[in-house]
């Protein structure tokens, strides 16, 4: 026996206070709680490679993916062979023939090279932004920025004055006394 097909007209009386349902449209972004590191702009690109990642691997065998996974964590050919029952020939033309496999092995570089954080030449630029943009606006920034731009490229190695270590010898008295020659302008 079939359903009667419902009818929204029965319900609308039920809604009729203006606080519900959506009165204004309202941006996805001004939604977000900006403090919530997930919404940091780091965490989201993070999360759109993985996507790659996966849809990627779901176009693949999974020992390719294996494969693929072994070979960016830096095992030899033969060591991949062993693991997957493959020959090494097998697995180096898997791995450097395959187009898919290829396009893995490089989202998998950069998801590590992307956890692994920003390398010199990215720090080295996003200090020189800071440094460049906030010249006029606030100098004190601007100058703090350079410093430690300085110390990235080894201009200064740290704030402190270094100093020489100081050294104490000792001799044993009993085989080499004092002499006259070792006596201390003071003691005279």
């Amino acid at each position: 026996m079939a359903r009667p097909p419902i009818n929204l007209d029965d319900y609308a009386d039920e809604f009729d206070e203006p606080e519900v349902g959506i009165s204004k449209f309202e941006r996805p972004e001004e939604l977000l709680d900006h403090e919530d590191p997930a919404n940091d702009r780091y965490f989201r690109h993070l999360s759109r490679l993985r996507a790659h990642v996966n849809v990627t691997s779901a176009k693949l065998q999974p020992r390719q993916v294996q494969a693929a996974r072994l070979h960016v964590a830096g095992h030899t050919n033969k060591e991949i062979a062993e693991k997957l029952k493959y020959t090494p020939d097998t697995v180096g033309k898997l791995v450097h023939n395959t187009p898919k496999v290829q396009e893995l092995i490089s989202l998998f570089r950069q998801v590590n090279a992307f956890i692994d954080g920003p390398n010199t030449a990215v720090r080295k630029n996003m200090l020189w932004r800071i440094a460049a943009n906030s010249e006029q606006r606030d100098p004190g920034i601007s100058i703090t920025a350079l410093k430690e731009l300085n110390k990235l490229d080894g201009s200064y190695a740290n704030d402190q004055v270094l100093q020489a270590p100081q050294v104490t010898i000792v001799i044993n008295q009993d085989l080499l006394p004092k002499t006259s020659l070792d006596t201390n302008h003071q003691e005279r």
